[in-house]
Parts: C-alpha cells; structure tokens; sequence
C-alpha cells in the first residue's frame, strides 16, 4: 500500500472515530436530568423571569452590556419598583439614556456598561460627543 493510500485510510478512520465520538455524547433525551420549567422549549426564558411585579421588564433583562436598548424603552421593573430612564438630552435632538450610574445608550443603540459614569473616560467622551 502506498504512503499516500496510508493517509487517506488514517484520516478517514480519525473522521469516522470523531463521529462514533460524537454520537455517543448526544442526549437523547431520555435520561434523568431535570429540565427547567421556568424555560420554554425554545429555551428563552418564561415571561414571569423577564418581567416584575410592576409588568414591566426587568432592569436586569434590559441593561445588558452589548444588547441594543430598545426604541421604545420607556421604564423597567427593579425589585418590584417601576424605574424611569435618566435622560440627557444631545444637542442633535437625540436622549442619552443612562441607568443605575454605570449604564448608558442611545435608543435603538448599543448599551454600555463603564462601571460608574463619574469616572467613565468612555462615558466622557461619549457625552462630549453628545452635547458637542
């Protein structure tokens, strides 16, 4: 046999193996792990976790670094109290919308989250540029 027809079997061997593999690690669903009946099927989380007492969505849900805050953001529930958005006016006409005085975002943007915004240097220069 030659050197190349070796590889070829070796390699197609590993693939094979790597699926065995594969298919053996696959949960079927049959098992005795318990799943989480605050989820749905889809695994999103239930209404009851992305709401509060107050109907509106939770703080923790909506003030998370990286996710857009929505256009129509209007208030959120933390600890069972409705918070309204501390807002900032820019001189373009636009609000800044700032929360619990780490968090901030333009509606429809990308939240920030700097950790305190007294002493954000990002935060600065975000406001420099909005006030500017």
């Amino acid at each position: 046999m030659s050197i190349l027809m070796k590889r070829v079997a070796r390699v197609a061997g590993a693939a094979a193996a790597t699926a065995l593999i594969a298919a053996c690690g696959t949960d079927s669903g049959t098992g005795d792990t318990a799943s989480d009946p605050s989820s749905s099927p889809s695994g999103t989380p239930s209404p009851t976790e992305t709401t509060g007492p107050t109907g509106l969505p939770l703080c923790s849900v909506i003030w998370v670094d990286g996710q857009d805050l929505p256009v129509d953001y209007k208030a959120c529930d933390q600890d069972g109290v409705k918070v309204k958005p501390e807002k900032q006016m820019c001189g373009f006409g636009r609000p800044m919308v700032e929360h619990d005085g780490r968090f901030y975002a333009m509606p429809g943007n990308r939240i920030n989250d700097v950790g305190d915004l007294a002493t954000s240097e990002q935060y600065q220069n975000a406001w420099d540029a909005c006030t500017g």
